[in-house]
This record gives structure tokens, sequence and C-alpha cells, in this order.
């Protein structure tokens, strides 16, 4: 358990949770939760780029093989299906049942009905909660590992988010998100967050709701290097796993760290060509490997907020020496910045006050306990697929992410396994 927590608010209580997975081995982060009475376990992944949670219940023909058994709504004394007329945004109504649908840009989609009951994380207190029972899944939602996903980003509807849940029941006083992502696992606070990790003063930024989590970057820079890019809306979103720069954004960018790279003293280590994508073999100590890098920094609001080559680079289980840089091309107007962006930052979301904080943590479990209580799929070998799968999302999530502007899907998430 997270015992070194140091809020920034003198709140009556806060609610915390470790996080499991990595952008590697299994292309997201996902948290254990609590549902009904008694309750059961299912896992969700953290997704700041979407606001419906939801998993598969019984009874669905249409939902892969994950991590836990499907919920269902019967065994639970505290259960009841959402009714159709209760002000509650229905996507479908068939038997006084409120449906929900939701489309993401990689091409998966989920769709079912909606439960209230009891929904807790980690070991703390549990809340009267509205969630999602999947009687259909598509795409990476039938193969990945994880049973389902927990949006956690702003809602306009009458149906909010854990979030909101626990600040509106005041089990939480302050309307504060923080996401802690390692290199594997991390840690989700909702309430405070968790200064005791820090390794920087937190800073914070202006944000605005898009309506997702969203800053305006005036400047990119690569060592150093402004790459004049115009003001641009940037999207912090957990559930997609690599970053993605508008078309000018990424153009510049790949000129200005090649160009950086071709000093013999920088970016040390033989290119290697994988899957069509230009990676580096690593050369020496890791750590002069990593130094030999640039710093990217985004600029918001005049503060520069810096990403570090051991986080955008990306090392996969199959090429073990094998580094490639996690940033890809949006092929529209807008940045997406996944888990491969927060990861080694604690990121501080007050919706409250509508600001982002960055401070560069040490957030991984096995840093903040000398071990790491992972998940262990058995017999399953979960990251096989995952590099491979990864790619092909790419290309996918590209391709989709063109049609955004035109469709009500969001541009969120690489769901893989």
């Amino acid at each position: 358990m997270l015992v070194l927590l140091c809020l920034f608010v003198s709140a009556k209580s806060f609610q915390h949770s470790e996080i499991y997975g990595s952008v590697e081995e299994l292309g997201y982060y996902y948290v254990e939760v609590h549902v009904g009475t008694p309750p059961i376990t299912q896992t969700v992944i953290v997704d700041t780029g979407s606001t419906v949670t939801a998993f598969p219940c019984v009874g669905c023909t249409n939902c892969g093989s994950h991590m836990d058994i499907y919920f269902d709504y019967r065994n639970s004394n505290t259960s009841r299906v959402v009714t159709c007329h209760e002000g509650v945004h229905c996507s479908s109504c068939h038997n006084d049942k409120c449906g929900y649908s939701q489309g993401y840009a990689e091409g998966s989609s989920i769709a079912g009905y909606l439960v209230e009951d009891y929904f807790g994380f980690g070991n703390n207190q549990e809340v009267r909660f509205v969630f999602g029972c999947h009687t259909k899944e598509t795409n990476m939602f039938r193969s990945q590992k994880a049973d389902g996903i927990m949006g956690l980003g702003f809602t306009r509807r009458n149906k909010g988010t854990l979030v909101d849940a626990l600040y509106e029941n005041e089990i939480v006083s302050t309307d504060v998100l923080g996401l802690c992502l390692g290199k594997t696992d991390g840690f989700m606070t909702v309430g405070g967050f968790n200064s005791s990790n820090h390794l920087e003063p937190i800073k914070w930024v202006p944000m605005h709701e898009n309506p997702f989590y969203s800053l305006t970057v005036s400047d990119i820079k690569v060592g150093g290097v402004s790459l004049e890019v115009d003001n641009q809306d940037t999207i912090i979103d957990s559930g997609t796993t690599f970053a993605y720069l508008s078309t000018s954004s990424f153009n510049a960018f790949s000129s200005e760290f090649y160009e950086y790279c071709s000093d013999p003293s920088s970016c040390i280590g033989e290119v290697q060509n994988i899957a069509s994508e230009n990676c580096f073999r690593l050369n020496g100590t890791l750590d002069k490997f990593m130094e030999s890098f640039p710093v990217i920094s985004l600029v918001v609001d005049g503060t520069s907020i810096e990403w570090l080559p051991q986080n955008y680079l990306v090392n996969w289980p199959e090429f073990p020496n094998v580094y490639c840089v996690g940033v890809y091309r949006n092929y529209g107007r807008q940045n997406v910045l996944g888990a491969v962006f927060m990861r080694g930052q604690d990121v501080v979301i007050d919706r409250g006050t509508e600001r982002i904080g960055f401070a560069h943590s040490e957030c991984s479990l096995e840093e903040l306990h000398g071990s790491s209580r992972r998940l262990q799929l058995q017999d399953e070998k979960i990251h096989k697929t995952a590099y491979f799968g990864l790619l092909l999302s790419v290309l996918i999530l590209a391709v989709g992410i063109l049609k955004l502007s035109r469709s009500n899907i969001r541009p969120n998430s690489i769901l893989v396994n």
C-alpha cells in the first residue's frame, strides 16, 4: 500500500490505488476495482480521454476472455439496472434498460446497458456509481487482458465518472485526480496527490475542456531548439499508448530530431529499422545512451514541461537492446499525448481550478516498495503479441484520427495485448 501520501490540501480524505501495466508489455495501465455486494474484482484501463466506465457482464456473447469472470448484477444485493426515464443520457432503450455505446478511433467499440451499484478501487470507501455492462465488444476490447475501461475525463452528460461520484458524495473534498505512471506500474489518487515521490517542484499550467483534459502548447523544443509551431490544442490521454503530433508539428519534430542525431556524439547507437520505424540499438551503458538523446520540451503558458529520453524511448520486449521513439504523426491539427508522455511524471489534474500539474517523479511500485505486485497471467506470455499489435495500432489510430473532425468518436485508445 502507498504509505507516503502528502496531500496539497487539508482534505477530509483521499482515495488511492495501485496501478499496474506498462507501455512496452501491455500498452496500457489498469487498476483493480471492487463492484457489488459481495464485491467482485474487475480490472479497468485508466483513461483520461473518455468518460465511460464499463466491463463485460454475464450474458455477453460478443466479449473476449479477460482477467476476471464477467460481472453478474443479479448476484449483487445492491445492484439495479438504470431505466430509460431517470434523466440519464441513454444511447438506446430496450425493455426499459438504459443503453450506452462508445466508439474509439482505432476501431474498437463497446455497447451494453447501465447498472448502478457500490463501486470502489484499492482499499477505499465505496460509492454508489453508474457504470456500463458490456453486451458487445469489438476488436481490441475483445483481445485485451484487462476486463474493461475506466473513463476519468470530464463529462457533460448526466452520468459522471468515478471522480465525480467521489467528489459529489463528499468522500473526497477536492476535485483532483493524480496519475503517476512508472516504467512499470504506478498509482492513482483522487482528492489529492502524492508529493513525497516528486523529484522537482510541480509545474502548473492552465487547461481547458475540449471535452478532454487539454492544453494549448505554444512551442515544442528538441534539444533546446524551437520548432516554432503555432498554438496547438493538446490532449492528455492516459488511455492512448503513444504520443501523436499534428502533421505540421510532427514534420518539424522529425526533421529537428534527426538533425540533432546527425552529430556523431548524439543518439549513440546503430540505427535499426523495425517495421519501417527508425530505432537505436543500445551502445555502452544505459545512462550514457539516454544522455545522448535530446530532451523534448513542451511550452505551455510560458512554462516548459520536459519530456526525458528515458520516457519517450520505447524498449520492446522482443528487441531488448533496441529503443524506438514513441512519437507518431497524427495527420490532423491536434496533438494527443498518451501514456508514453505521462510516464515518469506525476500528472495532477485539478479539475476544480482547471489546471494540470507536472512533476518528474518516482512512480513505479518497485521504486516505492522495493517490489512490484503486478498481476501474473499464469502461463500466458502477455507481451509476445504486444509489439506487433502496437505497431498495427499506430497505423489504425492515425487513420481513425483523420475522421475526428467529422465524427463524435474520440482520439483514444490503443488497448492492446
